[in-house]
C-alpha cells in the first residue's frame, strides 16, 4: 500500500500522545496527594509545636500569662507523665 509509512507513523504518534497524556495525568494525581500529604504533615507538626497535648491550650493563650507555654508542656502537663500513668493503670 502506498500510504502504510504514514498510517504506521500516524499510529505511532496517536499511540505516543495518548500515552504521554495519560501517563502524565496519572504523574499528576500521584505528585498531587504527596503535596496534600506533604501539607498534612505540616499542619500537624504546627499543631504539635503550637499546642499542649494534653489540654489543648495554643501558644497564643499563654503571652501574657507568668507561666510560659514551653513550661507548661515540661511541668505541668508533660505528657510522659501521662503515658507512664496510662502503662501503671494497664499494667495494674
Amino acid at each position: 500500500e502506498p500510504l502504510y509509512f504514514f498510517r504506521v507513523i500516524y499510529d505511532m504518534m496517536f499511540f505516543f500522545i495518548v500515552i504521554i497524556i495519560t501517563l502524565n495525568l496519572i504523574f499528576g494525581v500521584i505528585i498531587d496527594n504527596f503535596a496534600d500529604l506533604r501539607t498534612e504533615k505540616q499542619r500537624n507538626d504546627e499543631i504539635l509545636r503550637n499546642t499542649c497535648f494534653i489540654c489543648g491550650l495554643d501558644r497564643k493563650s499563654f503571652d501574657n500569662k507568668h507561666v510560659t507555654f514551653e513550661d507548661h508542656i515540661r511541668k505541668v502537663h508533660n505528657m510522659w507523665n501521662y503515658v507512664y500513668f496510662m502503662v501503671l493503670i494497664h499494667v495494674k
